[in-house]
């Protein structure tokens, strides 16, 4: 069998945002530096690291000082085969950058992209590959999301499934031009993508794989304190960007029935308008 260098492996690309509190001094005493860093290293297993490129892209706001004094520290914080990058955003009050820091992900080639939280604990080895498995059992494969089990805060979360962070196949950016709808800021990201592929039109085949301890993929989130303001008003978003996003799978869908789609991403900017949440500062 031919063996791969590093550099010609496949990216799954883990993507998580941070935000440093007022009472935290030091990157050391973050959720990133004690929780999702150390289990990321302690889950990934040996046979994983021989066939994927697992690369680190965290995103914050550009005006995080704490982030911002500690970058080298950061991006040198992880085993060496988790390559890491920070990368910062303008901030937008309560938005969370993880659908740019994933648009980066994909530029950059990933094959597979997943996006967690910085205080997610990573409680099984093998989650990578039982997530890619998920994703390409599906009709046609990686036409879906995966996710685990998300235990915290007391109970299991049980919002829109339990699926509250996602492992897709790029082919998502290539169904949708944004990993997230731009109107979404923070909450609602998540209930989106799920709504969206859990049924389409003319098609009942399960594209959301929620996964379990007897996949290796159950996490536990390590809440010790909310960094953004749920915008809660968007709620009243989803219906008109689920409608959106739907009807862009149908339509890869039927476009790619041969295996080859050359149709243009689609972009559900235009259907609930963004005005509204854009108030005082700049739409991105």
């Amino acid at each position: 069998r031919m063996v791969l260098s590093h550099e010609e492996l496949p990216i799954f690309a883990v993507v998580s945002c941070v935000r440093s509190t007022t009472s935290q001094l030091s990157v050391h005493n973050t959720s990133l530096f004690r929780t999702l860093i150390p289990s990321i290293a302690r889950t990934v297993s040996e046979q994983e690291r021989s066939v994927w490129d697992v690369r680190l892209y965290l995103c914050a706001d550009d005006d995080d000082d704490l982030y911002h004094r500690s970058a080298a520290e950061v991006e040198s914080a992880a085993p060496n085969w988790l390559r890491t990058q920070l990368i910062f955003y303008p901030r937008v009050p309560n938005r969370v950058p993880s659908r740019e820091a994933a648009q980066h992900a994909f530029a950059e080639g990933a094959e597979y992209l997943h996006r967690t939280n910085d205080d997610i604990l990573y409680m099984h080895p093998g989650w990578i590959t039982s997530s890619v498995n998920a994703l390409r059992r599906m009709r046609p494969p990686n036409v879906g999301i995966a996710g685990p089990r998300v235990y915290g805060d007391g109970s299991v979360n049980k919002m829109h499934g339990g699926v509250t962070i996602d492992v897709v196949h790029r082919t998502h950016l290539r169904i949708f031009r944004e990993y997230y709808p731009p109107q979404l800021d923070n909450w609602f990201t998540d209930s989106w993508i799920v709504y969206a592929y859990v049924a389409t039109y003319g098609d009942q085949i399960k594209r959301v794989a929620k996964l379990t301890r007897l996949d290796n993929f159950t996490v536990k989130h390590h809440f010790e304190r909310r960094r953004y303001s749920p915008t809660k008003s968007q709620a009243k978003l989803l219906a008109a960007l689920v409608e959106c996003s739907r009807y862009a799978i149908w339509g890869f869908l039927n476009a790619s029935r041969d295996g080859t789609h050359f149709g243009r991403p689609v972009s559900c900017r235009a259907v609930a308008s963004i005005e509204a949440r854009c108030d005082a500062h700049e739409c991105p």
